[in-house]
């Protein structure tokens, strides 16, 4: 995890009820919800789909509204893993997040997300829908950042939510094929992101949005969206990353 992330503290527990719906594709869960000729593969945080945070959902469900088919593969348990457990974090120093997130082979789940977002791609060509953006929370941020240099066929643009890169976002940066969108909490990296997609052709439909007023996760399992500031700087960013999405298609 981030500085940012650990300094956050504990992921602020809530309560909903998710409009979407959890489905089984190919032995492979993931949550869906909305409707749409593109679609959004969300990568969740490393808190994934426990019941005392459900804000990816929520989020997912309001993202859903502008008119987007949301699928959320449930990257953990699909590769026989569990989540970073809640009642874990911050973590003690013999909780060894770091060798937990970097994963079996380093690449900090990637590999198993490159994986899971074919499988996305498969669900949805069944559904005839074959144009798709990715977006992702924290540690599924820096996911999405990777998946936006690989350019996989269908992929029109990914989104990175306060985000973790582990100083690594100028590398990955660079190899960026499709737009990116990063809307960044209080410490969060975009600034030096954006320093590198301002040389780049795709640099006129790129969109960084920072909230210095909000902590890291406030999209996310940090999310409270009874504040009304919270709530109000998740909408404004749901708002532009619907845009985003819409004008990078």
């Amino acid at each position: 995890a981030s500085a940012c992330c650990l300094e956050a503290g504990k992921p602020l527990q809530a309560e909903y009820n998710p409009v979407g719906k959890m489905e089984t594709f190919e032995g492979n869960n993931m949550y869906v919800t909305g409707s749409g000729s593109h679609a959004v593969i969300v990568i969740y945080d490393i808190f994934g789909f426990q019941d005392q945070c459900p804000q990816v959902k929520q989020v997912c469900d309001r993202l859903a509204a502008y008119g987007f088919l949301v699928v959320v593969p449930d990257i953990f348990v699909n590769n026989n893993n569990k989540p970073w457990p809640i009642d874990k974090f911050p973590p003690k120093p013999e909780d060894n997040l770091s060798a937990w997130i970097a994963g079996s082979d380093g690449s900090f789940f990637y590999t198993e997300c490159l994986s899971q977002l074919q499988v996305c791609k498969k669900y949805l060509a069944g559904k005839g829908v074959t144009s798709h953006s990715t977006m992702g929370f924290c540690w599924g941020g820096y996911i999405c950042m990777r998946f936006g240099g690989e350019a996989t066929e269908g992929l029109r643009s990914t989104i990175a939510v306060h985000a973790a890169f582990w100083d690594k976002e100028k590398d990955f940066a660079k190899n960026l094929k499709v737009p990116i969108c990063v809307v960044a909490a209080k410490g969060d990296p975009s600034e030096t992101i954006q320093e590198v997609t301002d040389t780049m052709p795709i640099a006129s439909k790129c969109v960084f949005k920072r909230y210095d007023d909000q902590i890291h996760g406030f999209l996310a399992a940090r999310g409270d969206f009874k504040d009304p500031a919270n709530n109000k700087a998740a909408q404004e960013s749901l708002e532009i990353i619907a845009n985003f999405i819409k004008n990078a298609a």
